[in-house]
């Protein structure tokens, strides 16, 4: 099951920061965006060499290490961003974002405490604290801050998966139902969201309905080989072998290791 860890990226422009410099920062941004990563850190690099006073350039850089997987580089990025500026909110929920991946929970509750305290109608903050809360654990801490986020964003999608998706874990299927059906109402074609729907309906017995529900997590992303492996199981509950079967080789096909099992002990 997919867990969002949802990275706020947030561009704070500050007075100290040049429109030359925005428009550099811009322009590094759209080679990141574009794939030319190493463009896009080389240029940054030098803007930093030639004004290491300017906060944003740090937080930048730490965003592009971020989406680069590199969260020990980030989280040094992000520090500097915040010694030179010391209530920079998004620096703390990013850093803490960065610590989060890397299992250093106690320091990203830390700083997503840090940002809320900075700004207490944070929505993207209370939620990754939900998530840490909950990477330690503690899911009804969790719950509440994720509601917390929907109380200043009430469309907030991430955070009315990450209710349900807490919800399915503590095996309170009926509430996950709701809080998946909440999310798919605010985003459509948030494909993890049917799966988990799913998930949930395949507890209750509600196999049809669980069917129904991958099957539009399929059409989304055909290449989705949990949704192919979690409507076979459903299928052979209903026993529908040839359509349980192909989708559990489908499965396979997509890497889902688990199909493996059924196929030699149901499909034989």
């Amino acid at each position: 099951m997919k867990h969002i860890l949802k990275f706020i990226v947030i561009i704070i422009i500050t007075t100290s920061c040049s429109h030359k410099n925005n428009n550099n920062l811009d322009q590094i941004e759209k080679n990141f965006a574009l794939g030319n990563n190493e463009k896009a850190q080389s240029d940054l690099d030098r803007l930093i060499k030639d004004d290491s006073t300017n906060a944003l350039n740090f937080f930048t850089k730490g965003n592009l290490l971020a989406e680069e997987n590199n969260h020990r580089d980030a989280i040094d990025a992000f520090s500097k961003c915040i010694k030179l500026q010391p209530e920079y909110t998004t620096a703390f929920n990013n850093r803490g974002y960065s610590y989060l991946l890397i299992g250093l929970t106690e320091d990203a509750i830390s700083d997503f405490k840090k940002a809320i305290s900075l700004t207490p109608r944070f929505p993207e903050a209370y939620n990754n604290l939900g998530l840490a809360y909950k990477q330690q654990g503690d899911f009804s801490q969790a719950i509440s801050n994720y509601k917390l986020a929907i109380s200043f964003k009430p469309d907030y999608a991430d955070a009315h998966y990450n209710i349900a998706n807490t919800s399915l874990l503590l095996g309170k299927y009926k509430d996950a139902i709701n809080y998946f059906e909440k999310t798919l109402k605010i985003a459509p074609n948030y494909v993890e969201a049917y799966h988990g729907k799913a998930v949930a309906l395949y507890q209750i017995s509600k196999y049809e309905e669980a069917i129904t529900s991958e099957s539009k997590a399929i059409q989304i992303n055909p290449n989705y080989g949990q949704a192919w492996y979690s409507r076979g199981l459903a299928y052979s509950k209903i026993n529908q072998k040839e359509n349980a079967c192909n989708d559990f080789r489908a499965a396979l096909n997509l890497g889902q290791q688990d199909a493996i099992k059924m196929l030699d002990e149901y499909c034989k």
